[in-house]
């Protein structure tokens, strides 16, 4: 069971291609709205009017009817029969206040309105698609929201030929901003899903994947166009390594430090844990392990092959 734990707002705004006007909605009843590259709403898969008012327009009223689908992109054969949360939202005017009129999670939903301007949202998955449309009297409109995405499905393999992980993977994903390289930043951040495998959703575009597994993770820059699926096997090009000393408990603290230091002269830590004997899962490269029991301290180096799990017995001095 897939656990979300967060989902991230992101500072850009909605775009659409196509808008169409009350005119345009009138001679062409079948208008397409499309997501654009990166394009959510405020709040990724949230929607921008739960808090409004709710109204149910009387049926005599109600003398336009809105008919609404969605397909994953240009060219599909079908629509989506996934569940798409339908927000209908009256346009304030004239002194009449915004509210929702109408609201449904059926991929393909009818909506009688009294006619006049609307907003309409489609939440699909976790993308959301806003635009405006006007609903004349009589006559149908008919909206096509097109997602403009790609798919994406995940899975953790610990090295080259191994099992696919099965337990609780930790997956990130990233709007990948141009010039960014490696350095990702929290507020670009869509998802942290926990789970053994992981899929995605997305509109066009280019993220990043951070895998995360037993203190060890792996970056995969996904460039997604619409209308593809993508499936991914992400290598840790890992091993297990156990270490132990003489005289070591469980209050005895390990630390596993990169062996090259950072441009401040100082030794990245990538993992720590306390025990007698540890177990750690790294990434192939090298290492130093720093060791302290409180009485005696040690560092050394060691190198880590992937697929080859070892033991490194370490010598200890006293303080």
């Amino acid at each position: 069971m897939r656990l979300v734990l967060a989902i991230c707002a992101l500072s850009c705004a909605l775009v659409f291609a196509g808008s169409a006007s009350a005119d345009s909605s009138a001679t062409n009843p079948t208008v397409t709205q499309v997501a654009q590259n990166s394009q959510f709403a405020n709040l990724l898969g949230q929607s921008s009017y739960k808090e409004l008012p709710v109204e149910t327009p009387k049926p005599a009223q109600s003398t336009g009817t809105l008919k609404l689908t969605g397909i994953v992109a240009t060219g599909a054969f079908k629509n989506l029969t996934d569940p798409i949360q339908w927000t209908v939202v009256r346009v304030a005017s004239g002194g009449v206040p915004q509210a929702v009129l109408a609201r449904d999670k059926k991929p393909e939903a009818t909506f009688k309105l009294p006619p006049g301007k609307y907003i309409v949202e489609g939440i699909w998955k976790a993308i959301v698609v806003q635009r405006d449309i006007e609903v004349p009297e009589g006559k149908p409109v008919k909206l096509v929201f097109n997602y403009n995405a790609g798919t994406v499905s995940m899975k953790m393999i610990p090295y080259t030929g191994g099992a696919p992980i099965t337990t609780a993977v930790q997956w990130e994903l990233y709007i990948l901003r141009k010039g960014a390289g490696s350095n990702l930043q929290e507020s670009d951040r869509l998802f942290l899903v926990v789970a053994p495998t992981q899929q995605f959703s997305l509109p066009e575009g280019s993220y990043v994947v951070r895998a995360s597994y037993g203190g060890t993770s792996a970056d995969l820059v996904m460039p997604i166009q619409a209308g593809s699926v993508y499936k991914y096997t992400i290598n840790l090009y890992s091993a297990k390594v156990t270490f132990n000393a003489p005289n070591t408990d469980q209050s005895t603290s390990w630390q596993i430090l990169r062996a090259k230091p950072d441009g401040d002269g100082n030794r990245r830590m990538v993992a720590s844990q306390t025990g007698a004997a540890p177990t750690f899962l790294l990434r192939e490269g090298k290492y130093v392990v720093r060791v302290s029991n409180g009485k005696a301290t040690a560092e050394q180096p060691f190198e880590v092959k992937a697929a080859k799990n070892t033991t490194v017995k370490v010598k200890l001095a006293a303080k």
